[in-house]
């Protein structure tokens, strides 16, 4: 798929717009981390959500008369003709396969570097900054000017 960047969908969301006439606008995402094997996939279009994830039951709300999507529409044969269009869309934009064998790979290739790491002595994986951010933000009591100055970068000579 690609992702144009240089446009924002945040008037269509916001006002209402969208392609099929019934308000709502468009969101497309895909979701490869925590607590899923395969990749997910949803398409938000209109009064409609679709989500997919190879192995668990396609999901389609309507999220006008269902906002908090506790009905999963996908398999009422009312909305099969949607559901085929949203499941031939998903196949069209994601190589749900590819997405899956490379996100498996960087996987792999982060726990080499995991491993180096911890093998050196260091625990940690995420950059975690060495500070007392408890300094660093205004609470009450606390004179602001003083901790204003603390928590700035400072001005190269």
């Amino acid at each position: 798929m690609i992702c144009d960047h240089k446009r924002s969908h945040l008037w269509e969301l916001a006002s209402g717009g969208g392609s099929d006439g019934e308000g709502g606008g468009e969101a497309i995402g895909e979701y490869t981390a925590v607590l899923t094997t395969q990749p997910m996939f949803m398409i938000r279009r209109g009064r409609h959500k679709w989500i997919h994830c190879e192995g668990d039951p396609a999901l389609l709300y309507d999220l006008v008369d269902d906002p908090l999507e506790r009905h999963n529409l996908a398999a009422d044969p009312a909305h099969a003709d949607l559901v085929a269009a949203f499941a031939a869309e998903t196949a069209e934009r994601w190589d749900s396969a590819a997405l899956r064998d490379q996100v498996l790979a960087s996987q792999r290739s982060r726990r080499v570097v995991s491993a180096a790491a911890h093998a050196a002595g260091i625990d940690w994986w995420d950059y975690s900054p060495q500070r007392n951010a408890a300094g660093e933000y205004v609470r009450d009591g606390m004179n602001w000017l003083n901790t204003s100055r603390g928590s700035r970068i400072t001005a190269p000579p």
